[in-house]
C-alpha cells in the first residue's frame, strides 16, 4: 500500500460534491445554444426529405436550398457566398421503421449522436465506424461504394461535443431568419407600436402596401388642410329660391329643424354658449326635393323634339312620375348640352345611345354640374316593355349623367337598372331610319348620325319652382306677420311670458274661428295650468287679447323702473325656477 492511496476514501461528501453531485438542485452544465435537429433543414426548420449539406456541415433540405441560392447567391446560415456547385448530395440510409441510420453499425442517429459525411460520394455514417474502419485502419476508401477519399473529405454533421459546430446549428444565428426578424421590427416599427389581432394586422399591412405603391407612383398625399376645407355646392339651379332664405318648414310643411347650436354648446367646450334655439335655412338639396314635389304635384307631362340628322322625334317626358330625371334632361336641353353631338353607339333590335359630346360613350356631365350625379329613379308603371321607351344610360348605382338611350323593342331586363323617364310620341320613320343605319366594329355607326339640337315645348319644371316660389314667400310672411304680431312688453319683460309662448297664444287666436272648441280646450291646457286662470272667462278673441295685454303689463316694469316681482305657481311648464 502506497502512501496516501486512500486520501480519498472519505466517509464523508464535501459542500462541493452535495451541490454538484448529489442533493440540491443542479445547475445545468449544457450550453446555452439551440442546436436545430439533425434530421430538421436548416432553412424551412422543417423536417427534410432530400437532405444536402454545404461544406461547413449544416444539413438543409435540397428543394429549399437551391432555390435559396440561385435567388440570393449566399448561405443561409452564415451568410458567406455560396454557388449551387459547393452544395453536397447527401445520402442517409433508412431501416424499417423509416428511421436515419447508420449503413454499417446500423444505430439510429438522434441528437446526441456523431455523424459523418464523405464529400466525395456524400455517404454518411457514425463517425464510430469512419474512426474504426476508415481512419485507425488509415483505409481512406468508401465503406459503401469503395471509392478513395482523404481525410479531409470528411464533413461532421454532428458533434455534441463540439461547440463551434452546435453553435454553427444555432438557430439564434441563422443569418436568413436574423434578417425576417430585423424586417419584421422594422415594419412594426413603421406601422405601429399598439399591439394587433391578426385581422387589423392585415388591414394596416394592406394600407402600408397601398402607401408603398401611391409613392412609387409619384402620387403626393393631401394635406390635412384641404381635406377639411369645404367645398362650395353649385346651387345656380335653385338660387332664386335660396334668395328668399327659406326654413326647414318653409319647403317641407312640418319639418321644423333648429341649427342644432344650443345642444353643440351643451356638449362642446369649442363651441360657443347658446341658450336659445334658431330656427335652421333650407339646404339647396332640400328646396330641390320640394321642387320635385311640386313637379309630382302638378300632374302634368313634358314635351320636346330632338332634331336628328335623320329626321325628328317627338318625346313626351313623365315629369309627374320621374321628376328629377326629367328636371335634368329638361335642363340640358335649354342650356344646349346636346346639340350637335352624335349618337355613338346602335345595336339593333335593341336601342340607340347618345347624349355624350365627346362622342365616346364615356363622358357628359349632369344638370348639377361637374362630378356631380343623378339619382335612380324608378316606378312601377314605368317599364321598358315596347319600342320608343326612352331611359338613361349609367355605369352603375345612381351614376346618371347626360346620356341616354331609346329603345328599339322591349328589354325588360332593363327594368329597375336604367331609370325611365319619357318615351317616343312621334317620329317613328325617323325611329326606323336611325336602326336601319349600319354600325362597324364596336357598335358605332357608320354614317354618323347627329342630334343637331333640341327644343323644349312644354317645360312642367317652370310652372312647379313658380308655385314653390309662391308657397315659400306665403309662408316666410306668415311667419314674419307672426313674430311682428307679438307685443312689445312680452319682448322687453325678462320675468314675464317669453316670445314663444306668446307666438304659440298667437297662434290659437288665428285658428278660433275654424274651431272654437279647440281654442277653449288649448287655452284651459297652456294658460290654466302654468297661469292659474279659468279659461271660462275668456271666450272669444278679444278676451284672450286682452288677457295676453293684462299678463304682459303686469310683467312689466313700474313707473320708477323697478322690476315687479310676483310670485308664480311652479309646474312642469315653468323652467323659471330652473
Amino acid at each position: 500500500m502506497g502512501k496516501n492511496r486512500h486520501s480519498k476514501d472519505r466517509m464523508f461528501i464535501t459542500a462541493t460534491e452535495w451541490k454538484q453531485e448529489y442533493g440540491g438542485k443542479k445547475t445545468s452544465r449544457r450550453h446555452g445554444y439551440q442546436a436545430l435537429p439533425f434530421d430538421h433543414c436548416a432553412l424551412s426548420l422543417a423536417p427534410f426529405h432530400t437532405p444536402a449539406c454545404t461544406p461547413e456541415g449544416v444539413i438543409f433540405d435540397i428543394e429549399n436550398l437551391i432555390p435559396y441560392v440561385l435567388k440570393y447567391k449566399k448561405n443561409p446560415v452564415t451568410g458567406d457566398e455560396i454557388s449551387t456547385k459547393q452544395i453536397i448530395r447527401l445520402n442517409i440510409s433508412k431501416n424499417n421503421n423509416n428511421e436515419w441510420h447508420c449503413p454499417v453499425t446500423f444505430k439510429i442517429f438522434n441528437d446526441n449522436s456523431h455523424v459523418v459525411a464523405i464529400k466525395t460520394t456524400g455517404n454518411v455514417y457514425s463517425y464510430e465506424a469512419v474512426n474504426e474502419l476508415n481512419i485507425k485502419a488509415k483505409n481512406y476508401t468508401d465503406l459503401i461504394s469503395g471509392e478513395k477519399f482523404s481525410k479531409s473529405d470528411i464533413i461532421t454533421l454532428q458533434d455534441p461535443t463540439n461547440t463551434d459546430l452546435i453553435a454553427l446549428r444555432d438557430i439564434n444565428n441563422f443569418k436568413h431568419l436574423v434578417e425576417v426578424r430585423e424586417d419584421a421590427a422594422a415594419e412594426r416599427a413603421a406601422v405601429s407600436t399598439v399591439r394587433h389581432n391578426p385581422t387589423t394586422a392585415g388591414i394596416m399591412k394592406q394600407i402600408e402596401e397601398k402607401k408603398r405603391a401611391d409613392e412609387a407612383a409619384g402620387i403626393s398625399k393631401k394635406p390635412l388642410s384641404t381635406l377639411l376645407q369645404k367645398t362650395e355646392e353649385d346651387c345656380s339651379d335653385v338660387a332664386e329660391l335660396l334668395a328668399l332664405q327659406p326654413l326647414t318648414e318653409d319647403v317641407t310643411p312640418g319639418s321644423v329643424q333648429s341649427e342644432q347650436r344650443a345642444s353643440a354648446s351643451l356638449t362642446s367646450t369649442s363651441e360657443t354658449v347658446c341658450t336659445s334655439h334658431h330656427m335652421r335655412r333650407a339646404r339647396a338639396e332640400e328646396v330641390r326635393e320640394a321642387r320635385y314635389r311640386k313637379m309630382r304635384q302638378v300632374g302634368k307631362k313634358g314635351y320636346v323634339q330632338l332634331q336628328t340628322s335623320l329626321g325628328n322625334l317627338n318625346v313626351e317626358l313623365h315629369c309627374d312620375w320621374a321628376p328629377r330625371t326629367c328636371w335634368n334632361f329638361i335642363t340640358l336641353c335649354k342650356r344646349g348640352y346636346y346639340d350637335n353631338t352624335c349618337f355613338h353607339r346602335l345595336v339593333k333590335d335593341f336601342m340607340v345611345q347618345g347624349g355624350d359630346p365627346t362622342g365616346t360613350g364615356t363622358g357628359g356631365e349632369s344638370a348639377l354640374g361637374p362630378g356631380k350625379l343623378v339619382r335612380d329613379e324608378f316606378d312601377s308603371r314605368l317599364k321598358h316593355d315596347s319600342r320608343g321607351i326612352l331611359s338613361m344610360a349609367n355605369s352603375g348605382q345612381n351614376t346618371n349623367k347626360s346620356q341616354f338611350f331609346i329603345t328599339f323593342k322591349g328589354a325588360r331586363h332593363l327594368d329597375l337598372v336604367h331609370s325611365i323617364f319619357g318615351r317616343v310620341v312621334g317620329g317613328g320613320a325617323t325611329l326606323d331610319r336611325i336602326e336601319a343605319t349600319e354600325t362597324e366594329e364596336g357598335e358605332k355607326p357608320v354614317v354618323e348620325i347627329r342630334l343637331l339640337r333640341t327644343e323644349v315645348f312644354v317645360n312642367p319644371v317652370e310652372e312647379a319652382e313658380a308655385l314653390l316660389s309662391a308657397a315659400i314667400q306665403e309662408s316666410v310672411q306668415r311667419r314674419q306677420q307672426r313674430e311682428e304680431a307679438v307685443p312689445s312688453a312680452v319682448k322687453s319683460s325678462k320675468g314675464g311670458l317669453s316670445q314663444e309662448t306668446a307666438i304659440t297664444a298667437l297662434k290659437e287666436i288665428e285658428r278660433s274661428e275654424e274651431n272654437r272648441e279647440r281654442l277653449c280646450a288649448s287655452a284651459e291646457r297652456k294658460t290654466d295650468k302654468d297661469l292659474g286662470v279659468s279659461a271660462t272667462s275668456h271666450r272669444d278673441e278679444a278676451e284672450v287679447a286682452s288677457f295676453m295685454k293684462s299678463r304682459s303689463a303686469s310683467y312689466a316694469t313700474d313707473s320708477a323702473g323697478e322690476s315687479v316681482t310676483k310670485k308664480r305657481r311652479t309646474g312642469y311648464s315653468d323652467f323659471s325656477s330652473w
